[in-house]
Order: C-alpha cells, then sequence, then structure tokens
C-alpha cells in the first residue's frame, strides 16, 4: 500500500473519531467483542478489513523473481497464495 492510500484512510479514521465525539457518542477504548455496535469499535473493525484485505492483494500481485526456473516461480507463486489466504483468514478468526 502507498503512503498516500495509508493517509487517506487515516484521515477518514481521524473524522470519524471527530464525528464520533461531535454527537457525543462513546468511542473510548474497551474490550468488546466481534459484534460490538459501538460506532468506533466498527470503524476500526473496517479499517483493519479494509487494510488486511490490501496486504492480502500485495502478495497476489507479487511477481515471480525472473531469476527462477518454472518449478520455483510454481513454489513462489503457492507461499504467495499462502501468504494472502492465511492474511484473509485472519479476518475470520
Amino acid at each position: 500500500m502507498t503512503d498516500s492510500g495509508w493517509r487517506k484512510r487515516q484521515i477518514a479514521l481521524d473524522q470519524k473519531a471527530e464525528n464520533a465525539r461531535e454527537m457525543g457518542l462513546e468511542y473510548e477504548v474497551h474490550s468488546c467483542s466481534p459484534f460490538c455496535t459501538q460506532p468506533m469499535c466498527v470503524a476500526v473493525r473496517d479499517a483493519v478489513q479494509v487494510e488486511r484485505e490490501a496486504c492480502a492483494k500485495v502478495c497476489d500481485d507479487l511477481p515471480a523473481p525472473g531469476i527462477y526456473s518454472d518449478t520455483d516461480k510454481s513454489m513462489w507463486d503457492v507461499t504467495c497464495i499462502d501468504c494472502a489466504d492465511a492474511i484473509r483468514a485472519r479476518g475470520q478468526a
């Protein structure tokens, strides 16, 4: 992910926090479940999911280095796919 993409997401999260404060909504950090409906918890979970998918997409799109043979390239692709799958699976836990 580029710095500008990260920055845009950070600005959006900051704006959501400011909106929550202005509306008098609860935004304090607390222990909650994945089903918590407090606006800030939902916003953070959404942001984490977007970030996780962006990281997995980087793995999906990694080209195999040109110095490897076809056999190594296949192993490279499987490893990248495994990494992307593992990143996405963290959101399912």
